[in-house]
């Protein structure tokens, strides 16, 4: 199955939609090994953290536009066509 990612983190991941090609039956945190298995090393230089870890504790997650309860929710089953995006925590004034 096929699944889309927007993660709004340039210096890792570059623009646009990140396509996952997941076995039937995944759930986000396959999809986050996933990314971890093609960006975890980079995202590591850049940050000193695992991908996973940022998924669980830092990034904001949305499922098909509905923000998911992280880390309850990595067990959440994923179905062909769906989206998730991913955006960083802003602050400042």
């Amino acid at each position: 199955m096929l699944v889309k990612c927007k993660i709004y983190y340039f210096e890792v991941f570059g623009g646009g939609s990140i396509s996952l090609e997941l076995k039937e039956g995944a759930t986000l945190a396959d999809a986050v090994d996933e990314l971890e298995y093609r960006f975890g090393k980079l995202f590591i230089e850049k940050t000193g953290k695992r991908l996973s870890e940022a998924f669980e504790n830092y990034f904001i997650v949305f499922l098909n536009g509905v923000r998911a309860n992280l880390p309850g929710e990595m067990d959440h089953r994923l179905n062909d066509g769906d989206e998730v995006v991913v955006v960083r925590p802003v602050s400042g004034g």
